[in-house]
Parts: C-alpha cells; sequence; structure tokens
C-alpha cells in the first residue's frame, strides 16, 4: 500500500510540475537614428499627426499623449485629429522634403511630431499548451516619434522602441504577454523617453 501510494504521489508531482507553464520575457530596445539628445520646447508652433496606433489601445496612447504635449507647449501644439488642418495625403512615418514643403506652405506650424505604435509580428498565442516548434516566432510591436523642422525640413529628432517576445521554450505550456499589452508597454517606454528629452531653453 505505501509503495501504490508513493507511486501517485509521483504521478501528480509530476503531472503537477508539466502544467506550470513557462514564461517568455518580453526585451525592450530604445535607438535612435538622430544625434539631438533633447528638444527644445522653448518656442515655434508644434503640429501633432498620429501614422499608425494599434486600434485596441488608441484612446489610451492618445491620452497619455496629449497629457504630456499639453503640459510641455501649452497652446501652442495642436492635433490634426481635432483640427481643421490641412495636410496633402494620408502621411507615412518618413517624410520627404516635398511633402514637408506642402505642409508648411499650407498650415503656420514649425515642427512636426509623427507617432507611430505598430504591430509588427505576432507569430504565437499568449498561453498554449503546445510550445511552438518553431523558435525564430515573435511577437514585436515597435513605437516610434519624429519631429521635423518645417522652416528647415530636416528632420530633428527620432526615437523608437522595439518590445520584443522570442519563442523559445521546448516544452509544457508557455505564457506570453498580449500583443496589445505588450504595444502598450512599448508606447509608455517611448513616451517616458520622449519627455524626459523634452527641456525650455532660451
Amino acid at each position: 500500500m505505501k509503495i501504490k501510494n508513493n507511486y501517485f504521489i509521483f504521478i501528480f508531482i509530476f503531472n503537477s510540475c508539466a502544467l506550470v507553464p513557462s514564461i517568455s520575457v518580453p526585451s525592450y530596445i530604445i535607438d535612435s537614428s538622430t544625434n539631438n539628445l533633447k528638444v527644445n520646447t522653448y518656442k515655434g508652433k508644434w503640429l501633432f499627426c498620429k501614422v499608425t496606433i494599434t486600434p485596441s489601445i488608441y484612446n489610451e496612447v492618445m491620452t497619455s499623449t496629449k497629457n504630456t504635449l499639453n503640459s510641455k507647449f501649452g497652446e501652442r501644439i495642436s492635433y490634426f485629429s481635432d483640427s481643421p488642418i490641412l495636410i496633402p495625403e494620408k502621411l507615412t512615418f518618413d517624410l520627404d522634403e516635398s511633402i514637408l514643403t506642402d505642409i508648411k506652405n499650407g498650415n503656420d506650424f514649425d515642427y512636426l511630431i509623427l507617432l507611430d505604435v505598430n504591430i509588427n509580428k505576432n507569430e504565437f498565442a499568449d498561453y498554449s499548451l503546445i510550445p511552438s516548434s518553431d523558435n525564430s516566432s515573435q511577437k514585436q510591436s515597435v513605437s516610434r516619434i519624429n519631429i521635423y523642422d518645417l522652416n528647415t525640413k530636416k528632420m530633428i529628432y527620432n526615437k523608437q522602441v522595439k518590445g520584443i517576445i522570442v519563442s523559445n521554450a521546448t516544452s509544457g505550456p508557455v505564457y506570453t504577454k498580449n500583443i496589445n499589452k505588450l504595444s502598450l508597454k512599448t508606447f509608455n517606454k517611448l513616451l517616458n523617453a520622449f519627455t524626459n528629452d523634452l527641456e525650455s531653453f532660451n
């Protein structure tokens, strides 16, 4: 009877351990393609436009963004989504000089801020009893900000944060952060970094 009881205890412990999910932790990479470390918010009229924002987090992203920009720029910031402002076409994230010239000629702004919060990859489930057999599978979200000087037609600031989860479990259940939560976390890290780069100096 003792051997039988030990056998059942062993089976119970084995099954319990097998059901404990492995957790894939996201990694975040902050990068910039410009040398400017700070943005001078002291003067000028600013226009904010969104390029792409994941719909499920749109309201939260816009609320946080407006709260940050309003506190730094006050009445000198305008939002394309809230104003009858003319822009030549649906904006992409990387703008050439001709588009910047059209925006400047059609509107009385000195600077343009573009925000892009996008999902690049969502290749495996949030929770699965069967791990992905492809270790190259990823969840990936990228949040980016570009600032253009509309007077010189040059990009003066860029910062991006990439959030990545790699499917690296080999056995047992797998739990990973939901792609929308990954996108929001990536955006919040970008917004924090961007806020730290906003300064007012004469």
